[in-house]
């Protein structure tokens, strides 16, 4: 037998018992458990004396919770609730229900996303947790953090009975609910369908939704709070006050679990010179600090907070009389995930007191913004304790710039921080539909090119050379691989799937390869590459979506899957059958041996098939799809509603789009029985024509230079006009090996306009032989005037720098310790390092115009407006002083800066050319002094 590096462990797979660990306080005040499905597949069983379980789930429709892109949202929280129920009388009821998804967080619980199942039996009242529907106190409430893969009843999932025999004679409704935090949602969400009641045998209520409607079932956003800061006469200072409650909750107002509310001032500019305050009269009723455990001193909470960025981020102000009597509250920090030592006030204070917050002098002469901020947390709030009536706030005197006394709400913003998730429960088809396949894109100027192919529609099928009798897993230190033969002409790669063994201690990703195979039998050419599938434990497969590689093979054909790969960091095991009587060994089954691929059973006499399957689509009939709709996102967003719905063309040209901006796509395809999911989305970058290479060399190197570790190489650039905007710096390597340096970009300030000021300093790892790129777009590097140096300081592990012999440019230095010298004097090469710079921010010209002092300052409507290219700006200066004029999308982004400098006291004229902005409204906006003025403007091309 070869001896190969591995760890092959036996097990067998047993129904494990639940590790009950008491997790939090829910909404209705209980101990809530986590709780893991140990399903087998859709089978069917029987529940001796409470009828009978039904078979496999049938039928094209089901209720789901997910978004129409075939996802869910971030910190939602959706209930779907049944119609009432009446229940006849009898001895057993059985209550069950089919359930699939799919919902994957790494972070432990209870930061995941979970869902659960609920009754009531007093019009929602209150509602008891299935898993424990008589509502025992000491009893056991679940939630549950996972669903099966495919369809499977409720009560062959969780192992739980189903038993409903107290609520026999009874009136009930059900309700499902789908929670997630704020990671970004992993899966497709929940699903739910063939809910049924028995009693004594016979059907009570059955709900399949095979009718495509939810009549009678009513969904419900959890999330939704509205503002509640408002002004009012109750339990007010002096005429009006702001109170932060619900008047319809308790004895004079109230508030619920769960809000985030908060009142923002209108921006002022605060006073130079220190000494700055705040004050305000305040009243509050709210939950007090006993019993919060650590980290955490306090539960529902207030503070006061300022903001020196439009309300973009926010500080909490410290240090107020009275002090705050919480340094860390659980509202703020675990409920709303701002982290321990969030201080703040809690509990009863004193009738009506006065408060004082000294501001932070690093705040004077800026413009502020002031929030009075309260948060509560899950669980006991107004109803609770009807006294409880929240905060009320009244004579707020913010350094003597801003007053209220409750008697006006002009430039006043409240609001609820409470993020709203949507109402996604709704009736969905979910038989299977193919999607589009083989998606591509061409990146333009302001515009992607998106193209795809049809989705190949027919029987689908698993090739399967195992039994499923699997009683070994074996590590991933090396591939194994299973060859598949080829039945029919025409037969689509569909997915790969990988049955693994997952514990804590087996953790992490998978790559899942597809090869072809050559004359021997053996895999051969890498074909399509699968990389980090997230592994799921058997005995649901691990899926690797093979769709978009468009591989179609013919009768005859072979090719292979694999899993793992070809370095000794393996983290987890695919399953293998043991028995060879039971499970002959079908001679598929492959390992790789370090040098080649050694048939299973010639590296292991006890092992006989590895657990790998290939899912294909044979030819044939199937669903012909009627249109394709096309979706675009952008960095950390997810899909919204198409951008095109319901088009028949196999290609689509965005041309809402802003040059510099990842975007990601994907299609979809759009059947008489309803959408398909989505295709594998794909990158794009469309590219200005303004973005333009600055670089010497002819991009061939002549040979390698190097000046030794410590060293520094750098090439001199200079833009075409300004402000230029600093894209991307490029490198080349001449030589064979990858390497490291220490990489600059340098300003032209030095003696003799050599390198000086740094205006950005990295280390750039893992260089390859050709050109290496670094993306600066996020480091909004502006050259606003002279010339720039990229270049490098080399390490012991620096590889050889491109050197190119043609014409010699001037623009090449050195420093090999004693300062920077041009190359020239050393040799007359030009080094192989570029930039991409863009001018789309060029400003044409700047005038002043006449010589009459202003005794304003002003800024003037854009003429004309709209425009396309070019627009004049005038604005006026009364004082001499630092003079800002940014330009701003309607998302507040600013994208050009096109004054920031000192200017005389005068009047000004500039022509600001946008060729290379999109069509759009912006905001133009003067700082000067201490005025902000702003107007729009629009571009139409």
């Amino acid at each position: 037998m070869r001896t190969f590096t591995t760890l092959i462990l036996a097990f067998m797979f047993v129904a494990a018992a639940w590790a009950n660990t008491p997790i939090f306080i829910d909404h209705n005040g209980q101990e809530v458990y986590l709780k893991t499905a140990s399903w087998s597949g859709e089978q069917s069983s029987s529940q001796g004396g409470s009828g009978t379980i039904r078979d496999l789930r049938n039928g094209n429709y089901a209720i789901a919770c997910q978004t129409e892109n075939g996802t869910y949202l971030q910190n939602m929280l959706n209930y779907v609730y049944s119609p009432e129920i009446a229940i006849p009388a009898g001895n057993s009821v059985l209550f069950d229900f089919f359930v699939r998804g799919s919902f994957g967080d790494p972070d432990v619980f209870p930061e995941v996303d979970y869902w659960g199942c609920e009754l009531t039996v007093d019009g929602g009242s209150s509602w008891f947790y299935i898993s424990n529907p008589y509502g025992d106190p000491d009893g056991t409430n679940y939630v549950y953090s996972d669903a099966p893969a495919d369809w499977s009843s409720f009560v062959q999932s969780y192992t739980v009975d189903g038993i409903l025999d107290d609520y026999a004679g009874m009136t009930i409704q059900f309700r499902f609910y789908f929670q997630s935090d704020e990671d970004t949602p992993q899966g497709e969400g929940i699903f739910l369908d063939d809910i049924s009641l028995d009693v004594d045998g016979a059907s009570a209520f059955f709900e399949d939704f095979e009718d495509g409607n939810m009549d009678g079932w009513v969904s419900e956003d959890g999330t939704a709070t509205p503002p509640m800061w408002h002004q009012t006469t109750v339990n007010a200072y002096d005429g009006q006050s702001w109170a932060m409650n619900d008047p319809e909750l308790g004895n004079s107002g109230g508030y619920l679990d769960h809000w985030y509310q908060t009142l923002d001032s209108p921006a002022l500019t605060l006073p130079t010179g220190g000494g700055n305050t705040l004050t305000f009269m305040q009243n509050r009723n709210i939950e007090g600090t006993a019993g919060a455990e650590p980290p955490y001193d306090g539960w529902d909470g207030t503070n006061v907070r300022i903001s020196n960025d439009t309300g973009v981020t926010w500080e909490v102000l410290t240090n107020p009389t009275p002090a705050y009597n919480s340094t860390s509250m659980y509202s703020f920090g675990f409920e709303f995930n701002e982290g321990a030592g969030i201080p703040g006030w809690g509990g009863v204070s004193p009738g009506w007191e006065a408060v004082s917050f000294p501001i932070p002098a690093s705040y004077d002469g800026q413009e502020v913004m002031i929030r009075w901020a309260f948060a509560s947390d899950p669980a006991y709030s107004t109803p609770d304790d009807p006294t409880m009536f929240g905060w009320v706030i009244d004579d707020i005197d913010v350094a003597g710039v801003l007053t209220n006394d409750g008697e006006t709400n002009e430039g006043w913003v409240a609001a609820s921080q409470v993020p709203i998730a949507g109402d996604l429960w709704h009736v969905a088809f979910v038989a299977e539909l193919p999607a589009p396949i083989s998606l591509e894109v061409e990146n333009g100027d302001e515009q992607v090119d998106v193209n795809w192919a049809a989705p190949i529609t027919g029987t689908i099928e698993d090739i399967a050379y195992d039994t499923g009798a699997f009683a070994f897993f074996i590590s991933d230190a090396q591939p194994y691989a299973v060859v598949f033969d080829v039945a029919e002409d025409g037969t689509y790669l569909k997915e790969a799937k990988l049955y693994m063994y997952s514990t804590a201690t087996f953790t992490g990703p998978v790559d899942a390869f597809v090869y072809s195979v050559d004359p021997e039998g053996l895999p051969n050419e890498l074909l399509y590459t699968v990389e980090d599938l997230t592994v799921e434990a058997y005995p649901a497969p691990t899926v690797a979506n093979l769709a978009s590689a468009g591989l179609i093979f013919d009768a005859g054909d072979q090719f292979a899957l694999a899993v793992g790969n070809f370095l000794d960091n393996g983290t987890q095991g695919v399953l293998a059958e043991q028995d060879t009587t039971i499970s002959p060994p079908s001679g598929h089954s492959y390992v790789w041996g370090g040098d080649t691929w050694y048939p299973i059973t010639e590296a292991y006499d006890d092992i006989s098939n590895v657990g790998i399957r290939a899912e294909v689509v044979l030819p044939g009939e199937g669903f012909t799809p009627e249109s394709y709709n096309v979706y675009r996102r952008q960095e950390g967003y997810i899909f919204g509603d198409p951008i095109s719905a319901a088009q028949t063309a196999l290609a689509y040209t965005d041309y809402d789009v802003v040059n510099g901006t990842v975007y990601y796509y994907a299609v979809s395809a759009n059947y008489s029985f309803g959408e398909s999911p989505l295709s594998e989305e794909v990158m794009a970058l469309p590219e200005s024509q303004s973005v333009y290479e600055l670089g010497y060399d002819d991009g061939t190197a002549e040979f390698a230079f190097n000046l030794g570790s410590g060293n520094y190489q750098a090439v001199k650039l200079t833009p075409d006009g300004y402000p230029t905007l600093l894209k991307r710096m490029k490198i080349f390597i001449h030589d064979e090996n990858p390497g490291n340096i220490i990489a600059y970009i340098w300003d032209d300030d030095g003696d003799g306009g050599m390198p000086l000021g740094e205006l950005k300093r990295f280390g750039w790892s893992g260089l390859q032989p050709g050109w290496n790129i670094y993306d600066l777009s996020d480091d909004l590097i502006w050259i606003e005037d002279g010339s720039f140096y990229v270049g490098l300081k080399e390490v012991t592990s620096t590889p050889g720098i491109g050197a190119d012999d043609s014409d010699y440019s001037g623009f090449s230095y050195y420093d090999a310790g004693e300062g920077w010298d041009n190359m020239g004097n050393l040799l007359s090469y030009n080094l192989m390092m570029r930039a991409d710079a863009d001018s789309a921010f060029v400003t044409i010209g700047v005038d002043q115009v006449g010589t009459q002092l202003p005794t304003e300052y002003s800024l003037k409507q854009n003429y004309p407006n709209p425009f396309n290219p070019s627009t004049e700006i005038n604005y006026a200066i009364k004082e001499a002083g630092m003079v800002r004029l940014a330009i701003y999308d309607l998302s507040g982004r600013e994208v050009d800066v096109v004054v920031d400098e000192h200017q005389s006291a005068g009047i000004y004229r500039l022509t600001l050319d946008g060729s290379y902005m999109s069509s759009g409204i912006y905001l133009y906006t003067l700082t000067a002094g201490d005025t902000r003025i702003s107007r729009k403007m629009i571009l139409l091309k």
